[in-house]
């Protein structure tokens, strides 16, 4: 764009300034076409980036969730003053409030709704609303009005942009893992499918459709109709004859972890690092021996509060009592604990002392607050904001990569390889599920994983060595008919002791 076109003629600039009086700020400008005063004289402007002659730089707007009205629930911006539909005055019902407890309550309750709604899920939740919403607008159709048969369209038109590849039956690459080069479609996976199915019945719920479908009068909740279970059904059948097995995430196990902790302290002997970057290799270096230590989710131990973390008498360990979390809440607490070790280069405690104190000395006091912290968009600052797991994720890969060592890992495989080196190293299972904080036994088996190292050669051995051993199973079978019941256990005993 040239300059003349980002500005105003000098001609319509004076009819401007005759009609509606002198201008004192533009507020979208450069320095280079900022507006001039009748003086010629440049005027006070500011620009999307720092510049010599600006004000200040223009600040780019955050992302809040949308909000309801609450007489058409027509969805309008976060803290609108008037409804885009009914025209409702939301600023004077907020602010014109008589009672000066009510207007308190009002901010409460606004506080409470946004807790909930600023969740992953929520942000999820209401993403794919809005790409349904404008689907059926698409249909000439709303929520309100749609069917089974929208629940499924909206699902083949996802269909083709998902990552699991369904490999034909008689493809070189069926049965494997990844994306290949060959022909074979990629399909949304089945639970990807199930995830979104819960969160659109959800929807339809909020809306006033009820939890059932009734196919006699074509009426209730789409999602929960039988053409759409059949539709998951096919998905999961056609998923399962392909070989598509749940993913795992890749174990990251301590060799490779070591490697990471011993090439961060090299970095932290750099003298040319700046201040950020030791700052965020302090906090790395202790959260992810923390991370292998305890077998916590990354998301789970950034929202891990300094509060929350004691150490032992004679500092021999520490203690985090976790409450907040994916599965925490409602009084449920996680609480686990991590030990001092001879090796420093792996031990969780001198690497979470190490970040607090190297943290202090660059003038970032953790007293109080979320323990693991982010830095700013410039990164000049370190704010009061937990690290999120992307966060975590991408400076794992950064440091694997370096290293020529990444294959596929993140900070999920951590997790699973304390759980499998607790399996292989003869901890009691539910000990092991009280440190990590599984409630079920079936969590304990499908991180581990020992049921495909151990349990499925157990068996086989076993018939092996009766076949080899020549043991008397078809006499003893045949004999079951007139033996009594007081001589099976004793029959039994001599089939598996031959």
């Amino acid at each position: 764009m040239s300059k003349a076109d980002a500005k105003l003629s000098d001609e319509y600039w004076r009819f401007v300034e005759d009609k509606f009086g002198p201008h004192s700020i533009d507020l979208m400008a450069l320095d280079s076409n900022v507006m001039l005063d009748s003086n010629g004289q440049p005027l006070k402007h500011f620009t999307p980036f720092p510049c010599k002659s600006s004000s200040g730089a223009n600040i780019p707007r955050m992302w809040l969730p949308p909000e309801r009205c609450s007489v058409c629930n027509h969805v309008n911006d976060y803290g609108f003053n008037f409804c885009q539909s009914c025209g409702r005055d939301n600023l004077g019902q907020q602010t014109g409030l008589d009672n000066g407890d009510d207007y308190i309550v009002e901010k409460r309750l606004d506080y409470l709704n946004l807790m909930i709604s600023s969740s992953e899920y929520m942000r999820k939740k209401s993403a794919l609303e809005k790409q349904f919403e404008l689907f059926l607008k698409s249909l000439g159709k709303c929520v309100l009005t749609a069917t089974p048969r929208d629940v499924t369209q909206i699902f083949g038109h996802k269909d083709g942009k998902g990552k699991t590849q369904i490999h034909d039956l008689n493809c070189k690459n069926f049965g494997k893992f990844g994306t290949f080069t060959c022909n074979c479609p990629c399909r949304l996976a089945a639970g990807t499918v199930k995830s979104y199915l819960g969160q659109l019945k959800s929807i339809f719920e909020l809306s006033g459709r009820g939890d059932k479908w009734y196919d006699a009068t074509s009426g209730g909740n789409p999602a929960c109709s039988l053409e759409v279970k059949n539709y998951l059904k096919a998905i999961q059948l056609e998923q399962a004859k392909s070989h598509v097995q749940q993913k795992q995430a890749k174990p990251l196990f301590l060799g490779k972890l070591k490697s990471v902790c011993e090439y961060l302290d090299a970095r932290l002997q750099n003298p040319s690092l700046s201040l950020a970057e030791k700052y965020v290799v302090l906090r790395d270096q202790a959260f992810f021996k923390l991370q292998y230590f305890s077998g916590d989710r990354a998301n789970d131990l950034g929202l891990v509060l300094i509060q929350e973390v004691k150490r032992f008498q004679g500092s021999s360990g520490i203690i985090f009592s976790h409450t907040v979390g994916k599965t925490l809440g409602n009084g449920k607490v996680n609480e686990f604990s991590v030990f001092r070790m001879e090796d420093k280069v792996i031990c969780p405690v001198f690497a979470l002392e190490r970040y607090i104190e190297g943290a202090k000395n660059l003038g970032v006091t953790i007293e109080t607050g979320y323990l693991f912290r982010t830095l700013n968009l410039n990164r000049t600052m370190v704010l009061d904001m937990p690290v999120s797991s992307s966060t975590i994720n991408d400076r794992l890969k950064k440091y694997l990569t370096k290293l020529c060592l990444y294959e596929g890992e993140t900070p999920h495989g951590i997790r699973g390889a304390c759980a499998i080196t607790m399996a292989l190293s003869g901890i009691n299972t539910h000990d092991a599920m009280d440190h990590i904080g599984w409630s079920s036994n079936s969590s304990f088996k499908r991180y581990s994983r020992i049921s495909k190292m151990v349990g499925r050669g157990s068996v086989g051995s076993l018939m092996r060595n009766i076949v080899q051993n020549n043991n008397p199973v078809e006499s003893v079978f045949e004999s079951l008919s007139t033996t009594k019941i007081f001589e099976l256990d004793t029959m039994f005993f001599l089939v598996l002791n031959v």
